[in-house]
């Protein structure tokens, strides 16, 4: 069964994030086992675990390599009606509750995973600049 609704409290826990590391681990813990998952060695629920007690060693770079993997494979899924929402929707706040919201819920059928994830994706793909990723001219 896929996920159709999106979660509240998940957008709330989202707009919460305040720094990139924590985007990374939020999105690598929510890909964790899905057919987005880095390809790896191990997969992520079998590393995640033991990389996570020494994480504050490693610093970010593995949760933010692991994370933009997980993206790259998620993103041409969900670049299509992302893209085509955000240009439909100008008058929203970028990164906003609304915003996300509206994205998450125009991407989620199309992933089926769970708001979390969806929402990890489109802001990820925020960090990296939607004008670039949706080819909109500025």
């Amino acid at each position: 069964m896929t996920a159709t609704t999106v979660d509240a409290a998940d957008v709330d826990f989202l707009l919460d994030i305040e720094d990139d590391e924590d985007l990374a681990a939020t999105l690598v813990a929510a890909g964790a086992g899905t057919e987005f998952d880095d390809p790896g060695e191990d997969s992520a629920l079998g590393t995640l675990g033991r990389k996570s007690k020494a994480a504050s060693k490693m610093g970010g770079n593995w949760f933010r390599d692991r994370a933009n993997r997980i993206f790259r494979r998620a993103w041409p899924k969900v670049k299509t009606v992302v893209c085509q929402a955000y240009k439909d929707r100008p008058d929203l706040q970028v990164g906003g509750k609304d915003w996300l919201t509206y994205l998450i819920g125009v991407a989620l059928p199309v992933l089926g995973i769970g708001s979390a994830f969806v929402g990890a994706v489109i802001l990820w793909a925020a960090k990296e600049g939607l004008d670039a990723l949706c080819e909109v001219d500025t």
